[in-house]
């Protein structure tokens, strides 16, 4: 099996999951790496996927850091060109296993969208995974510590997590919390 549902409207997959389905999905991630160009989805390579409304390329190698400002860019082209579809578009990240990068980035987008910290969301991506496609999802201890870094951070801003987190945070500061 190419994919694993983690939500009703997100998947976890490989390449051959883009390559066969991809016009299937409302988005699609593709993350890449430019030192093994040929393990790559045909979307990479050229193919283009008529259905599919928003496209996203990371360029990413397991296990390394994810910077913040990679993170904000994926949150931005997430608010910009996908969420406004809703979640009834299905999303596909996809890396060439589906095991260690695609299983990463979709807990961003996770964390993200349902505004749940990151460790409250690891077992649903495990458990996914594994019941899905029998494998165990490898989330790298760098990259996980950067999203965790980056949900923290900017928990309370109102730009990224919308109103809901300015009023949490004005309820704070009257109480003399954080």
């Amino acid at each position: 099996m190419n994919v694993t549902q983690v939500r009703h409207w997100l998947f976890v997959g490989n390449r051959d999951e883009c390559n066969q389905n991809g016009h299937e999905y409302g988005g699609i991630i593709h993350i890449w790496r430019d030192d093994f160009p040929e393990h790559s989805c045909q979307y990479m390579n050229g193919y283009k996927i008529t259905d599919c409304k928003f496209h996203y390329t990371l360029e990413y190698k397991d296990g390394h850091k994810l910077p913040t400002v990679v993170l904000d860019n994926l949150r931005m082209a997430l608010n910009d060109n996908y969420l406004k579809f809703g979640k009834e578009s299905k999303l596909l990240v996809h890396c060439a296993a589906g095991q260690t990068r695609s299983p990463t980035i979709v807990l961003f987008v996770l964390s993200l969208v349902e505004r749940t910290h990151p460790f409250v969301l690891l077992q649903d991506i495990y458990d996914s995974v594994w019941r899905g496609r029998g494998k165990i999802a490898n989330i790298c201890h760098a990259p996980l510590k950067d999203i965790v870094e980056w949900y923290e951070n900017n928990l309370y801003n109102p730009e990224i997590f919308g109103e809901a987190t300015a009023v949490i945070t004005e309820h704070r500061a009257s109480e003399g919390g954080d």
